[in-house]
């Protein structure tokens, strides 16, 4: 009794999956040229058998059929073929890149060597730099030096009489002198030790004459202007015994010897002139020995 249930439900079934014929089905859906499907529910069943292999699909270029296994491979074709392209690039990108790297080092390296020797030329260029200012500081030093002695008093003795006095047979000499400013500038002329002997009455130590100490000393302060003279005239007699007042002719050398000290007129410096004037024959006086110097120098 239960297998005719069973059977009386599939046949309910399978007449109710049939399409309306006629009837209502006419009324509701009016007569059109079209025909309308309705879809069987069982038609996986029976369809399942009669769908194409996938890897049979054709796959036209261009097209992207993703149920076409053929469309899949060639799709991978194309990405690798793509990739390789791009990896390609890629290398030649890399081998450039390089390339421009080697250059920037290169150049990168020449610039150091460059920059290397520019600082070691810079270093000799301010050690010449510094050497030039020390040499142009030497040659200012000397061109003031230089203007001091010059722009300055020099004063120097002169022989302006002689007096002899005795018979042939010798004399004894007796002279006047002056003192003149060789100078650009005024001498303030302040103390004067002269003697006059004879050569054999010098007396030396280190190589430089001394004046003895019973030698004349004047005192002055008298100005004596560039180009101009003492006014007064210093006399000076050769020391002779009064036994011996007669000095025999061209036996013997007499000497002038002086030394003058004066400043300028402005009180900023002392000089000092120290003289030997030699008579060979008793009658023309030369200068023989000539030492001036700078005493003191006072920065006011």
């Amino acid at each position: 009794m239960f297998r005719s249930y069973w059977l009386y439900i599939i046949v309910f079934a399978l007449v109710l999956s049939l399409p309306p014929q006629g009837g209502r089905a006419e009324e509701q859906n009016p007569p059109d040229d079209k025909q309308i499907t309705v879809a069987n529910p069982f038609s996986w069943i029976f369809d399942s058998e009669e769908k194409p292999d996938r890897l049979t699909q054709p796959c036209e270029p261009g097209e992207n059929n993703r149920n076409s296994d053929l469309c899949a491979q060639w799709k991978a074709a194309d990405a690798a073929r793509d990739s390789a392209r791009w990896a390609r690039y890629t290398f030649w990108i890399s081998v450039v890149g390089a390339a421009i790297g080697v250059l920037t080092l290169g150049a990168a390296i020449a610039a150091a060597i460059f920059a290397g020797s520019a600082s070691k030329h810079t270093k000799s260029g301010a050690d010449a730099a510094w050497e030039a200012a020390k040499e142009a500081k030497r040659q200012a030093d000397l061109v003031e030096s230089f203007n001091r002695r010059l722009e300055r008093p020099y004063l120097f003795p002169k022989v302006v009489r002689k007096y002899f006095s005795g018979t042939q047979e010798g004399f004894v000499p007796k002279i006047r002198w002056t003192i003149n400013n060789h100078g650009k500038t005024p001498a303030v002329l302040k103390r004067v030790f002269s003697e006059f002997v004879p050569i054999s009455h010098i007396r030396m130590a280190n190589n430089t004459p001394i004046i003895a100490d019973d030698a004349t000393i004047e005192e002055w302060h008298e100005v004596i202007i560039p180009s101009g003279e003492l006014n007064n005239q210093i006399a000076e007699t050769l020391a002779v015994d009064i036994g011996k007042n007669v000095w025999p002719v061209s036996k013997e050398t007499i000497v002038l010897h002086g030394h003058i000290f004066y400043e300028n007129v402005s009180r900023t410096a002392e000089y000092s002139h120290h003289f030997m004037m030699f008579s060979y024959n008793g009658r023309d006086f030369r200068l023989e020995f000539s030492r001036d110097s700078a005493i003191d120098v006072h920065e006011y």
